[in-house]
């Protein structure tokens, strides 16, 4: 897959054979005997950090993500976490992070716990502070991770942060909220947290049925 990204990268580069010869000369080609390490590995990290060329580093990561997106356009969720590592290099925030969030939830449902946590936390670091709708979506979905494994540390406080988020925004996020902390408790065995958390739970879906009922009467 990797030879049909690169020739996508390099389709309309009239200097490609010169670019060739240079690499070749500096002994990025030489060392290598596999395009798997060449792509991800030496051509877009090492040989390039040790020459110096930055800018030109962050120009191929683009370059790369580009590509990717242009060559599995059909199904891109292979290659999520491929795009969140070329975005972050080439300093796309808005783009890393989106794909962050979809790399998170892709794990998740595969129940690669650890990178899910992982991608989940990314898109949190480069979520702005004030943005309480998607930071609530994400550690939502880092709160059901935490549950699988039992990490209860980690998932308490994610919920008390979800807790306040969801007291700014509606009461479906409280309704979700409400719902996280009762499986919490169920699994901490506090029954009495319990109840009432699965109480308020379906007193805030009510609402939101209620809510439904009535903008579909208007």
């Amino acid at each position: 897959c990797e030879v049909r990204v690169l020739s996508q990268m390099l389709r309309d580069d009239l200097e490609l054979e010169t670019k060739l010869g240079a690499a070749e000369g500096a002994a990025v080609w030489s060392a290598l005997t596999e395009l798997r390490y060449i792509f991800r590995h030496a051509l877009l990290q090492d040989a390039a950090y040790q020459m110096q060329l930055e800018s030109r580093l962050a120009a191929l990561h683009r370059l790369a993500a580009g590509a990717i997106e242009a060559t599995y356009a059909g199904d891109l969720s292979p290659y999520f976490a491929d795009l969140v590592y070329h975005y972050g290099r080439a300093g796309d925030t808005d783009r890393e992070r989106s794909y962050a969030q979809k790399a998170a939830v892709r794990a998740a449902g595969m129940y690669a716990n650890a990178d899910a946590i992982r991608y989940f936390s990314r898109a949190l670091e480069l979520t702005p502070a004030d943005d309480d709708r998607a930071r609530f979506d994400l550690l939502h979905g880092r709160v059901a991770v935490y549950h699988l494994p039992g990490d209860r540390k980690a998932q308490l406080a994610d919920l008390q942060a979800l807790e306040a988020l969801a007291a700014r925004l509606d009461i479906a996020a409280r309704a979700l909220t409400f719902t996280a902390y009762a499986d919490y408790a169920l699994e901490t065995s506090d029954y009495h947290g319990l109840s009432d958390y699965a109480q308020q739970a379906i007193e805030a879906a009510q609402a939101v049925d209620d809510i439904r009922l009535e903008l579909r009467g208007m």
